[in-house]
Formats: C-alpha cells, structure tokens, sequence
C-alpha cells in the first residue's frame, strides 16, 4: 500500500514538473489545435484586415489621382487669364 502511495506521488509530481516546464502543451490534445498554428479566427481576422488595407490603398491611389487631376485642370483654366 506505501509503494502505490508513492508512485502516485512521483506521478503526480512528475506531471506537474512536466506542465511546469512548458514541454507539454494541452491544446495539442484539444480538437486539433497545435502549438505555432493560426486558429480559424486569426486566420479571418488577417483576411479581412488584408482586405480593409487593399481597399484602403486603392481608395487613397484614387483620391490622389483626382486632386492631381484637378489641379492640372485649375492650372490649365488659370495659365491663359495671366
């Protein structure tokens, strides 16, 4: 009876040095998860933040294109009145 008392003990105590450390990563066991792997979430997260920056960008390329456009008109009505 002492015996199975103290594997139990170094069982437990082997377990709890094994959490301790970091070696042993409990998503691994739960639904697939792995340790360095984006989730389903990040992985929307990052797309649609990759879409709001393309749009993003695509809108501000345009509204540069119309100022300058504009400006170039403005220049050309005003450089004939001078």
């Amino acid at each position: 009876m002492n015996s199975k008392l103290v594997s139990k003990f170094i069982l437990i105590i082997g377990l709890f040095v094994t959490l301790a450390s970091g070696q042993y990563d409990l998503g691994e066991i739960r639904r697939g998860e792995h340790r360095g792997r984006l989730t389903p979430g990040e992985i929307a997260t990052i797309t649609i933040i990759t879409i709001a920056v393309c749009l993003a960008l695509g809108v501000t390329v345009f509204f540069c294109y119309y100022v300058n456009k504009q400006n170039r008109k403005m220049q050309a009505r005003y450089a004939f009145q001078g």
